[in-house]
């Protein structure tokens, strides 16, 4: 075979441009840059997607639940009624269950053949409960409208404060699963003349101590009576013109760290003034705790059965002020979205745990919540946040609980009993979820204090309805998203453990969500304290940042998700 022999070629020299060895590297490390941005700090617009397919199954007789709420007299002089608080009773971790229950009125000579008390359900982790109320010595006959859980004492078991109308209740959890009353010891009865409503446990001055705050619907005239207050009142009932009883600022006790509670005179400046009366705001409903300053400390949001609420900050000396401001619409704890100078985009900032409690009180109107971001909630009772399908963003659950039965008369679109509504996030607005499945319900019905937290422990959250007149509705969340999460509960070491004030960053590829430590309340109710962040399509979390209320600042990476993690304050 014959060969071929190749002549040398000789190389030709390209003509290099001389800034070339420069741009290249700079062009290599823009690209790199670029890149690693892009992967720190992905787009903040989400792709829109379709409404959940909302999907709550009422279990309440198949996990335990047995509880009718009763007024206690017929006619009942109201339809407020109707209370549930969701804490961890028996320091297991798992959320247990209280409801408050009526009692016969003052005047009424009607006679229970069995009484109606308040209940305790104990959670085994599994989402069934136990009937442990007279084990755990609270059954208890009272004229009860909620109930707030806080470690008073500090001790490391949750307490309870019931609100009612007449001398109010304070149970101290013996840490056996029993509870004793203290009210009397503790100082913290209130008046014998007192309509109670709602109530909060917050460290007003910043000692470590739990101080409580509570807030009156009326007082009556001690001469003439409860029974005559409410005839003065005509309709014969108590959401009907306030004639023959008073109006009254909240009560603040200040913890003297010793079981005691020693009352503000000053009410720690919690004194909202109607402007046409001069006279205090009558008929107090509920309070909401949020950092609305983002300062790391409590504020409290004051609602009311008809008007505004009254937003009061927070103030240095360990007492509150009322928030002033020119503008019209108040956006305290409204989602907000980092927006860089450059052409690199940032993650977007879920922080929307505050907006939530904020403005489903607001009614009977469609309220703005920012531009062209509505949302219908048209009554003060029966509602809830919950991230209901993971997504990283809280949804508001209305039930729409009205407490007028005679308001059908007046709007024919706002029967007394109702059906629920899920509002859910779809980027920066709120859309009410075009259906709601709720198996096993027999819907409408009438509810008041709404709950949420995780009982069955699948990661997503569950409701507890407390009805008016009524048995209690629990609703298992059945979405099935497979969405993962990361459930949180700080314990403070420098302060009160119950950690309140602490801000709580979570990174991930995608997001970072800020969530604020707080009582999450609303009317007649109390969920569970622990963070539940739902990581929507992320699989991992980069890092939690926490500012413990002592000013601490603590950072922890490479977390497992899908789990409840308890962190301590180093």
């Amino acid at each position: 075979m014959p060969t071929h022999a190749h002549s040398p070629v000789s190389p030709t020299r390209a003509a290099v441009p001389p800034l070339l060895p420069v741009l290249v590297p700079l062009i290599i490390a823009s690209i790199a840059l670029n890149v690693a941005f892009a992967w720190l700090f992905p787009n903040e617009d989400e792709p829109r997607r379709p409404a959940p397919n909302v999907r709550f199954t009422a279990a309440t007789a198949a996990v335990g639940i047995d509880f009718t709420h009763r007024h206690g007299t017929e006619p009942a002089p109201t339809s407020m009624g109707g209370g549930v608080t969701v804490f961890d009773a028996n320091g297991d971790r798992h959320a247990d269950i209280f409801f408050v229950n009526g009692a016969p009125w003052p005047w009424s000579d009607h006679a229970w053949q069995t009484p109606a008390t308040s209940h305790l359900y104990l959670n085994d982790g599994t989402g069934q409960f136990a009937d442990v109320t007279a084990a755990a010595g609270l059954d208890l006959v009272m004229n009860a409208m909620a109930a707030v859980a806080g470690d008073y004492d500090a001790d490391g078991d949750t307490d309870l404060f019931v609100t009612c109308i007449g001398p109010n209740r304070l149970l101290r959890n013996n840490g056996d699963g029993t509870f004793t009353e203290t009210t009397t010891t503790a100082g913290v009865a209130g008046l014998d003349t007192d309509w109670s409503t709602g109530a909060a446990w917050l460290d007003i001055d910043r000692d470590g101590q739990l101080d409580l705050i509570v807030s009156h619907y009326l007082r009556w005239f001690p001469e003439a009576g409860l029974a005559a207050a409410i005839n003065f009142a005509r309709v014969g009932r108590s959401y009907g013109t306030p004639v023959g009883f008073l109006d009254v600022f909240p009560t603040v006790y200040r913890n003297n760290g010793d079981g005691t509670f020693t009352e503000q005179r000053d009410h720690a400046g919690l004194q909202p003034i109607d402007p046409l009366t001069g006279f205090p705001r009558a008929k107090a409903i509920a309070l909401t705790p949020l950092d609305a300053d983002h300062d790391g400390h409590l504020d409290l949001l004051l609602h009311f059965h008809t008007g505004d609420p009254v937003l009061f900050l927070n103030t240095p000396t360990g007492g509150f002020a009322p928030w002033v401001s020119a503008e019209t619409i108040r956006r305290e704890g409204l989602s907000a979205s980092l927006a860089a100078a450059a052409t690199l985009p940032l993650p977007t900032v879920n922080q929307d745990n505050d907006i939530a409690h904020i403005l489903p009180t607001l009614q009977p109107e469609r309220h703005t919540l920012a531009p062209g971001n509505e949302i219908d909630l048209i009554a003060k009772a029966g509602w809830t946040a919950l991230d209901y399908d993971l997504d990283g963003h809280r949804d508001v659950f209305a039930a729409h609980g009205f407490m007028e039965p005679d308001l059908a008369r007046i709007e024919t679109d706002a029967p007394f009993a109702s059906h629920p509504t899920l509002y859910w996030r779809e980027q920066d607005t709120w859309q009410a979820a075009p259906t709601i499945e709720l198996t096993g319900l027999p819907t409408p019905f009438t509810a008041r204090g709404t709950a949420t937290a995780d009982f069955d422990d699948d990661g997503d959250l569950d409701l507890v309805i407390a009805q008016n007149q009524g048995p209690a509705v629990y609703l298992r969340n059945d979405l099935r998203t497979n969405a993962p999460w990361l459930r949180l509960t700080l314990r403070a070491t420098r302060t009160h453990p119950a950690a309140y004030g602490a801000r709580v960053e979570l990174h991930t590829p995608r997001f970072v969500t800020v969530r604020t430590v707080a009582p999450q309340l609303g009317y007649l109710a109390q969920s569970t304290d622990d963070l539940t962040f739902g990581l929507s399509e992320d699989t991992r979390v980069r890092r939690l940042v926490i500012t413990w209320p002592s000013g601490q600042r603590q950072e922890l990476r490479g977390l497992a998700i899908n789990q409840h993690l308890t962190v301590v304050e180093p």
